[in-house]
């Protein structure tokens, strides 16, 4: 069953990446914008959740709230990364490799990793610098740490959901959760005046695609209560390894736009180049496939 959830994030997790894609470079002026809608369908979240659910003590109420922290940093980052890069599907396949992480820091947790973990760790680095070098012209040192805060995120984000779940059920757990989610999302226009400024001057054409952007984060919302769901069923190393295998799912989808000619002045890639870039993504989820063994 643990199996089926995290296909469904995969599935799910792929077609939202895309359409974020399309949402930072052509509708938000800055990354905050995205997570502010995020925060507003968590509003509403929990506000459907509060008659069902119990607060867990202070301990676990604050890991359940860092966990939904924690995956806005992820997503703060994974969007300040994708305003530097021109394809979604390069940043999306580096950024599968968080299990990875989770993997390492759970043989202090007692997990033992076997050779073949090992070897598939090899395979994720050489496969995943592989698509990173081959894109860029030059090196971006500001990618590459938002990239590296949104990997230790997402892994923090993993451990922190499944030490949580040991603890309380679901709906405990995601009532706390979505409160961090919001929390995150609304702290930087209390803050920030220029975030509130540039949010304001935006607004009328979030406003046009508002029905659209609040259906893809309904998608999100289904895509993560899966991710959790399979996180609670199994180990967190294991269900993520499963989950990060949207990279393919996004490079087949981008290659069948560009057979159709759909979006051209967006999907931008050779045949070739996608071709490639499948393979290597294929060649990634092999990897991580030998650390679920």
């Amino acid at each position: 069953m643990w199996f089926f959830f995290a296909i469904t994030y995969s599935l799910l997790t792929a077609v939202v990446i895309i359409f974020d894609r399309f949402s930072v470079k052509f509708v938000f002026t800055r990354p905050l914008q995205g997570l502010f809608i995020t925060s507003l369908v968590s509003f509403i979240t929990c506000i459907a959740l509060f008659p069902f659910a119990q607060l867990p003590d202070l301990q676990i109420l604050a890991i359940s709230i860092g966990a939904g922290i924690s995956l806005g940093t992820a997503q703060l980052c994974y969007f300040k990364a994708m305003e530097r890069t021109n394809h979604s599907g390069d940043l999306s396949a580096v950024e599968s490799t968080y299990p990875v992480l989770i993997a390492i820091v759970s043989i202090f947790l007692g997990y033992t990793l076997k050779l073949q973990e090992w070897v598939g760790i090899f395979i994720i680095v050489i496969c995943t610098t592989a698509i990173s070098w081959n894109k860029l012209r030059r090196i971006d040192v500001m990618y590459f740490l938002f990239l590296g805060i949104d990997i230790i995120a997402l892994a923090v984000h993993g451990l922190l959901i499944d030490f949580a779940l040991s603890k309380i059920d679901f709906f405990t757990f995601y009532l706390p959760y979505n409160i961090g989610i919001l929390i995150f999302g609304i702290a930087p226009y209390f803050i920030s005046n220029k975030e509130r400024y540039a949010f304001s001057l935006n607004w009328l054409n979030i406003q046009k695609l508002l029905p659209k952007l609040a259906f893809m984060e309904c998608i999100n919302v289904i895509a993560t209560a899966s991710a959790i769901i399979a996180i609670k069923l199994y180990h967190p190393a294991i269900v993520t390894t499963v989950m990060t295998t949207y990279p393919a799912i996004i490079f087949i989808i981008l290659a069948v736009f560009h057979k159709m000619n759909v979006l051209q002045e967006w999907v931008s890639e050779k045949e070739n180049s996608l071709g490639k870039k499948m393979l290597l993504t294929v060649l990634i989820a092999c990897g991580l496939g030998l650390i679920a063994i």
